[in-house]
């Protein structure tokens, strides 16, 4: 577990947090609320739950397990009757015991805005970005990551065709337009 110290940065007060006090910290601001879909929910169901319930992120769940994450963007994109399988990204999730510094980079390292919490296995909570800015997190340690084209910090992801660089979902699809299967010789 990296220390607060790593993103050089402390919370109004704070010298050094021992391990402990760092979990109780990240639990604390984490929401035990979970507002869950299947992979096989309709895309139209999951957008309506979301904005009913007021998440940007729904858990997606197979059981009792936690197999994806999907924001409303991500929903979007799909199209009211797609399935959230289909439009889901594969979760990254952190221990309940990690600390703030730990949380902010995982997001900040993988372009999301959503960590699922687990303890001992079991999925307890989530942690957003806006969770951690609300407890004192200064603005740069959670800021969203920015295209490296326009220079936004909405929608942007990580895509293995741009070795590491972020792009927001226009610039991306402006760099690697959408291509038929007609266009490389696979329809039959």
């Amino acid at each position: 577990m990296r220390s607060e110290m790593h993103l050089g940065w402390r919370l109004p007060g704070e010298r050094r947090l021992s391990a402990r006090r760092r979990a109780k910290r990240l639990a604390a601001v984490m929401s035990c609320r979970l507002v869950t879909v299947g992979p096989a929910t309709r895309v139209g169901d999951a957008a309506d739950l979301a904005g009913e319930e007021g998440v940007h992120h729904l858990l997606v769940v197979d059981g009792a397990s936690l197999v994806g994450v999907a924001c409303e963007h991500d929903l979007l994109l799909a199209g009211r009757d797609a399935r959230v399988g289909d439009c889901m990204n594969v979760p990254f999730c952190v221990d309940v015991g990690a600390g703030f510094a730990e949380a902010a980079e995982a997001m900040r390292e993988r372009a999301i805005g959503c960590l699922p919490i687990l303890a001992g296995g079991f999925l307890v909570g989530v942690v957003t970005r806006g969770d951690l800015r609300r407890a004192g997190l200064p603005a740069e340690a959670v800021a969203a990551p920015t295209c490296a084209s326009c220079g936004r910090d909405e929608h942007v992801r990580l895509d293995p065709r741009t070795e590491g660089a972020l792009f927001c979902l226009d610039c991306r699809e402006r760099a690697f337009p959408s291509v038929s299967e007609d266009d490389v010789g696979c329809a039959g």
